[in-house]
């Protein structure tokens, strides 16, 4: 007897080593045989714990194979059904772990739910057993729940109880077990970039106990986890040591080439990612083609898939598309077996999604008519809305607006109430509605579609909708849409850090950095800089250099925009003030572009020298200004010619190159009228002809601030008309355009010369102006610029009545078309309301005595 009780248990520890290694075929024969015994024995706890391994076997099985863990389901629910029947409280109290284990890796919160129940049942059952090795390993059970469901305060709970079990029981391998479950507790949070250190120091150590207990698979599992949070971090190079050590592990392990597969995407990331040397894309590379070669010869084509998989991304990743589409495709014609459907479904999305990256749209969709087709056969829902999902995209980008709209519908026809997928279907909708034009309903959508993945706790998705909706309150008019898209974009930063996505959360903090710049730009509280200083010291942890060089040139703007608010405000009282302003900026300036020539990166140079024109023109140092902007428009003109055939960036270097010749022109008018070096005519000419380019840029409609570049054209165009018309030079060559109802952009509101301040050009009517018709006028021509619904009193200051300093740059300019004259810059803070405005204009229309 004692000696089949050996063999037994002989049996059941041989079925638990051997219950991931791939196939686990020999883990399901051992496991039967051991339950066998157990069973002829009497042994109810032998028996009980067997049978769990034996479902635990067939749930393994049915994931390799990419189904449904149904027979395994089945079998703990009968099971469970027959224990309760005979009291067996032990045998209850496994099959509702079992229960747990199964159901914790199935999709869907309400799913998860029960499996968090059937845990907690199940510790609690162990419990009042005295069975602390199985109470830990419920409690265990019910710490990944809680991992699942990104609750990381009821994890660390949980895996707390279990290590003090573990400690009590002297228990190696359960302490190991519970360290790790700790640290995944710590990189879940919300500050989880903070705790990340104390993660990996709990994880190192679990990885060194089960090292020393020659549990290796679990040694190479915890380190994997560590380079994956390193890779999420943006720290490839730290990443790349546990990387490599989980896959040398696994290498050396017999029947582990599942768990290789599942290793080589971190390697082959953090060797690409962790700097810009070949060698280490070459080994990348070299390392996926090795595994190819080793799944091939071992006929495991999932493996073999998987490597050409990763190959495909590492040399997409290097700029080599051709051959990563050779590979994507060589994955899809090992994939055509009947049971390698669900895997080539899989191979066809992610092979429309690289032909969708390099815009070609007809490849794009015949892969995923593909997809389609194949998840219809199978029945697979998920999948299947995945390929409706990214095929409304490929239609919004191919203006196909109409048929994006009866994909979101038929996406949402398939996809349960409520559900994620339902939330991607309404996201769909949303996108194409805004595309239609219609935002009310667009936001309707995005609002309620931000609701369901709120509701499945997918924080990632209802980031990127918040996000949506606050672009869509962005494009409202007035103050209230910049208001609600600041709200917004708070939200959206509040679930990036929650989901602990650094880079995401930096990105979403710039964005309200350059909301809060708008509504601080219509005279609002604004906590700009604050934000972006926030996201700079993100993405310097993330190593994320580009994202901090744009950081430091959204700081770097807001201090241009400061000063220049100073100096049209306040004269020469906010003199001292602005230049402090200005000499930040272009330390900002400077850091920005030097971290730019580090990383050879053309379009943050470009940028760079932008700013560092603006800060000194600002400054008055008109020649430096004018050298900066120069080398900037050469910068963007070097950066289309790199970028010819990417439309999407040429047309974000179309928009930096017209900002930067709307800024050549204003430097030429200044330096024209300062009497820096040139003459005047020469600086003068230069302007219109760089008005004139400007212009022709914001014609063509590229970028998303063509309209205001068009409108600050316009208003240099109007200032170079007076000043040569009062210089008696013919000026017809110059187009002429409609003035833009919109305000101009705030980084084209510029100073004025010292000397244009002292001498104003004035063209005198024959005839003076009467008092009652420009009040009339001026009137209209507020109610025009500003979003009051109330019509302007003659004596309440223009700024409060919705204008701000840079409204006050079209409104002069508009003015002295209207009255044919030449007007001062500082017009609406020299004469603050309607009243004192319209006698200065009168008084200025007489005719001058001889």
């Amino acid at each position: 007897m004692g000696q089949l009780h050996a063999e037994a248990a002989r049996l059941y520890n041989e079925a638990f080593e051997l219950l991931y290694e791939d196939g686990c075929h020999r883990a399901l024969d051992k496991a039967n045989q051991a339950l066998a015994l157990f069973e002829q024995l009497g042994d109810l706890k032998g028996a009980a714990e067997s049978l769990r391994l034996v479902i635990l076997a067939n749930r393994v099985e049915a994931a390799t194979r990419q189904e449904k863990p149904q027979k395994a389901n089945l079998l703990a629910e009968e099971a469970l059904a027959d224990f309760r029947a005979a009291a067996n409280r032990r045998g209850e109290a496994t099959m509702l772990l079992a229960l747990a284990e199964i159901n914790s890796d199935r999709c869907g919160p309400r799913r998860r739910l029960k499996a968090l129940a059937w845990g907690e049942e199940a510790s609690e059952v162990f419990g009042e057993l005295g069975d602390r090795e199985m109470q830990a390993t419920a409690l265990l059970e019910v710490a990944n729940i809680h991992y699942k469901r990104k609750e990381p305060e009821e994890l660390l709970r949980a895996a707390a109880m279990a290590l003090a079990l573990a400690q009590e029981l002297d228990n190696e391998k359960l302490k190991a077990l519970s360290l790790h479950c700790q640290a995944l507790g710590l990189v879940i949070g919300p500050r989880w970039l903070e705790q990340l250190e104390a993660a990996v120091a709990k994880a190192d150590e679990a990885a060194a106990i089960f090292k020393a207990l020659g549990h290796r698979r679990l040694e190479a599992a915890t380190l994997r986890a560590v380079a994956n949070w390193y890779l999420a971090a943006g720290d490839p190079k730290k990443a790349l040591a546990p990387a490599e050590e989980s896959f040398r592990i696994l290498q050396q392990l017999p029947n582990a080439l599942f768990q290789q597969s599942s290793s080589l995407r971190p390697l082959a990331d953090a060797l690409v990612c962790r700097s810009d040397a070949d060698s280490d894309a070459e080994r990348a590379l070299r390392e996926a083609q090795d595994a190819r070669s080793r799944f091939q010869a071992a006929g495991f084509h999932r493996g073999e898939m998987t490597a050409l998989k990763v190959q495909s991304s590492v040399l997409w990743a290097i700029g080599r598309k051709l051959c990563a589409f050779e590979a994507a495709n060589d994955a899809l014609e090992i994939a055509q077996g009947p049971e390698d459907k669900k895997h080539q479904m899989d191979l066809l999305l992610s092979a429309a999604s690289l032909y969708l990256q390099d815009e070609k749209f007809e490849e794009a969709r015949k892969k995923l008519t593909e997809a389609l087709s194949v998840a219809k056969e199978l029945g697979q829902l998920g999948q299947r809305l995945r390929a409706l999902w990214q095929l409304g995209h490929l239609q919004l980008r191919l203006g196909e607006v109409q048929a994006a709209l009866a994909t979101a519908r038929e996406a949402q026809e398939l996809s349960a109430p409520g559900s994620a997928s339902a939330a991607q279907a309404l996201s769909l909708r949303a996108t194409a509605l805004s595309a239609c034009g219609d935002r009310k309903e667009a936001l309707a959508a995005a609002e309620v579609a931000a609701e369901f993945f709120s509701a499945a706790g997918d924080l990632k998705r209802e980031a990127l909708l918040w996000a949506f909706v606050s672009e869509l309150h962005e494009e409202s008019q007035g103050d209230l849409g910049v208001v609600r898209a600041i709200q917004a974009a708070e939200r959206c930063i509040t679930l990036r850090r929650q989901a602990g996505d650094a880079g995401s959360e930096a990105e979403a903090l710039l964005r309200a950095a350059n909301l809060h710049l708008a509504a601080a730009a219509e005279g609002c509280e604004s906590n700009a800089e604050e934000k972006a200083q926030e996201a700079r010291r993100l993405y310097k942890r993330c190593n994320d250099r580009a994202g901090e060089a744009n950081s430091l040139l959204l700081i770097c703007q807001i201090h241009v925009s400061s000063a220049g608010r100073l100096l049209l405000e306040e004269g020469s009282r906010g003199n001292r003030a602005a230049s402090q302003s200005l000499q930040q900026a272009m330390t900002f300036a400077n850091e920005a572009f030097s971290i730019a020539k580090r990383l050879g990166d053309k379009d943050l140079l470009a940028w760079s020298d932008y700013w560092r024109a603006m800060a000194l023109m600002w400054n008055r140092n008109f020649e430096q200004a004018l050298r900066a902007a120069h080398a900037a428009h050469a910068a963007f003109h070097d950066l289309q010619a790199a970028l010819a055939g990417d439309s999407a960036s040429t047309a974000a270097g179309l928009e930096g190159e017209a900002h930067v010749l709307v800024l050549l022109a204003e430097l030429h008018l200044l330096c024209g009228d300062s009497g820096g070096e040139g003459s005047a005519d020469d600086h003068y000419r230069q302007a219109r002809e760089f008005v004139e380019k400007a212009l022709s840029v914001a014609k063509s409609g590229v970028g998303s601030g063509s309209v205001r570049i068009e409108g600050a054209a316009f208003c240099l165009q109007e200032r170079l008309e007076l000043k040569l018309h009062s210089k008696g030079q013919v000026s017809g060559a110059t187009p002429q355009l409609e003035a833009p109802r919109e305000n101009v952009d705030n980084l084209q509101s510029f100073p004025q010369a010292e000397k244009a301040s002292e001498v104003q050009p004035q063209v005198a009517q024959p005839a003076g102006l009467e008092v009652s018709f420009v009040q009339s006028r001026l009137k209209e021509m507020v109610s025009e610029m500003v979003t009051s619904d109330e019509p302007p009193e003659l004596d309440t200051p223009l700024m409060e009545s919705g204008m701000d300093s840079l409204t006050a740059v079209t409104f002069t300019a508009t003015a002295a078309k209207e009255f044919k004259m030449g007007l001062s810059p500082s017009l609406t803070f020299d004469y603050p309301n309607i009243r004192s405005m319209a006698e200065h204009l009168v008084e200025e229309s007489r005719p001058t005595a001889l």
